[in-house]
């Protein structure tokens, strides 16, 4: 990784030059609306604000690292050594105080996927399933009701998610 640098190609350095025009266009256009609306105007928005170039440019510095790793030839272990470092894994316990939060991030992001897909399998099935006028009118609350059940676990994913990220940029 030493000889290698990301950002050595024109085409990347262009890419990162425009990136970085982009994000402070769309940080002077949060502005304006925020000065036009009042500090207390905030968007509903699934997407956060735009981070920093750099921090992009760190995320693929990171990504090409990972890529260039190569690992070597596995040496030959005895098998005695490799029941017990079996053991010593299986006492080891895969929840730590620094992974916890990264896990928790996880299952909070694929949660939020997969209430996405629910939701919207939901409201399909209930397009087909509605053809009469009757049929509607006696199911229409319990469809209602399904829905805000998952809209506000998908509320509450999405929060939870948003505020373990600070474990997942550090």
């Amino acid at each position: 990784m030493e000889n290698f640098k990301v950002t050595s190609s024109e085409k990347t350095k262009a890419a990162h030059e425009s990136l970085k025009r982009e994000i402070y266009e769309l940080k002077n256009e949060i502005e304006e609306v925020e000065m036009m609306y009042g500090k207390n105007f905030r968007p509903m928005s699934s997407v956060s604000p735009p981070l920093s170039a750099e921090y992009f440019r760190r995320e693929r510095e990171l990504t090409v690292g990972k890529i260039l790793q190569v690992s070597l030839a596995q040496p030959l272990k005895n098998q005695g050594e490799v029941m017990m470092e079996e053991l010593e894994a299986a006492l080891k316990s895969d929840v730590t105080e620094k992974s916890l939060p990264l896990l928790l991030h996880q299952f909070y992001i694929d949660r939020v996927q997969s209430l996405i897909q629910c939701k919207h399998l939901h409201m399909l099935r209930w397009c087909r399933f509605c053809e009469h006028t009757d049929t509607i009118e006696r199911l229409f609350p319990i469809y209602r009701q399904r829905l805000d059940l998952i809209e506000a676990e998908y509320s509450d994913a999405k929060a939870r998610a948003q505020r373990l990220s600070a474990a997942h940029h550090s």
